[in-house]
């Protein structure tokens, strides 16, 4: 997924977002200005392996004490166990993937395979 990030962080040079990493545990969430600094982040980080989506939404009142983001968007393949309920404390949710299967029970899913069409 590294290869979408940089292309919208290239494509949107305006827009300002925080990106933040997760596997069973989550990153603490960077501003992210352009996509060397992208790539310095990936050479460093630390994956423990297994995917959980709750503890993103359980570290949003952690990360964002006072103002909540925007939006939130989740680049996934969708392999793993999907919350059951929505989670997302009233924020647009975007679950970004290549998997044609994922039926997320919240927010909205964005199919990437057009990209590599």
């Amino acid at each position: 997924m590294f290869g979408e990030v940089k292309r919208i962080i290239s494509h949107y040079r305006n827009v300002s977002c925080d990106i933040s990493f997760f596997t069973t545990n989550t990153s603490k969430p960077i501003k992210l200005k352009n996509d060397r600094q992208l790539l310095d982040i990936m050479k460093n980080l630390d994956y423990s392996g297994g995917t959980d989506f709750t503890q993103i939404f359980e570290n949003l009142n952690v990360f964002y004490k006072t103002e909540k983001p925007k939006a939130i968007f989740i680049l996934t393949d969708g392999y793993a166990r999907l919350p059951d309920n929505d989670l997302s404390q009233g924020i647009p949710l975007y679950w970004v993937t290549d998997n044609e299967d994922l039926e997320p029970g919240f927010g909205q899913c964005i199919n990437i395979n057009w990209w590599y069409g």
